[in-house]
């Protein structure tokens, strides 16, 4: 009997439309009934996963910023946070600066940058479908070392997203070599970096203990790079069916893609229904 459904949201959880159907939210509902808690894992940072957890009307924990920063949201508890050194944001900075790609850093609650990059750019487009109290922070700043010297800025992921494929292929390749960073991408034009040991398969495993869930009794969805983690812990790891070929490979099930329902067509599968 599983009991922890993880799933990931850019090209899961969120169609196209970078909405949940109702479909898909009426099967979380019967899963929630069943005792079956689903919780979403994902790259975002906290502030903008809340609102999808509210959408899908879920009372549970959420992981989040890759693993992170993983909070229990029904006792306002954080569970688990990985804040970066300043020397580590020094060495990530100036390497994606070496290939000109915008560093912007990830706290809990906003983006920070010196420059509008694409990843701000990418959350003024979720800005623009909340409402204002639940908008995510967007900070430019003039100095981006000042602002994460202050001891009170916890720095959780740093993203350099880039529409020059090359660029970014050499950066994440650089970076790689760093032995205290975790590096991967959500997409073929970003590269996400997090404390060493910092991953959502990491987060999956916190949370699973945190719960007293054994990992035979999870499952996670995801359709890409960094999901891998997650699907190799998990009990039963399912990529979609618009995922990523190393998603699929390592799966023990495929499902359909988030056009089509993919995440509630497993669920009912887990619920015998």
């Amino acid at each position: 009997m599983y009991k922890l459904v993880c799933v990931d949201m850019d090209g899961t959880l969120l169609n196209s439309n970078k909405s949940v159907s109702d479909f898909t939210k009426d099967v979380i509902h019967k899963a929630s009934e069943s005792g079956v808690q689903v919780i979403i894992c994902t790259g975002r940072l906290y502030a903008s996963a809340i609102y999808y957890q509210d959408l899908i009307d879920s009372k549970n924990a959420i992981i989040t910023s890759n693993g992170a920063y993983i909070k229990d949201t029904s006792r306002n508890k954080i569970i688990y946070e990985s804040r970066f050194r300043v020397e580590t944001l020094d060495q990530i900075t100036s390497t994606l600066r070496k290939y000109g790609i915008v560093p912007e850093l990830h706290t809990f609650n906003s983006v920070v940058s010196e420059q509008s990059g694409l990843s701000t750019k990418f959350y003024v487009n979720v800005n623009n479908r909340m409402s204002k109290e639940k908008r995510i922070n967007l900070k430019n700043v003039n100095s981006m070392r000042n602002y994460y010297l202050d001891d009170n800025n916890h720095v959780l992921k740093c993203i350099g997203m880039d529409n020059d494929l090359d660029k970014i292929k050499k950066v994440k390749s650089e970076l790689k070599k760093m032995p205290d960073i975790e590096v991967v991408s959500s997409n073929i034009n970003n590269v996400e970096i997090m404390n060493k040991g910092v991953s959502k398969g990491q987060g999956v495993k916190i949370l699973s203990e945190y719960l007293n869930i054994s990992k035979d009794e999870v499952v996670c969805i995801g359709d890409n790079e960094n999901d891998l983690s997650m699907i190799q812990y998990a009990g039963c790891g399912v990529a979609m069916g618009n995922g990523d070929e190393c998603i699929k490979k390592e799966a023990n099930y495929i499902t359909d893609t988030n056009d089509n329902d993919g995440v509630a067509k497993v669920i009912l599968k887990i619920l015998g229904r």
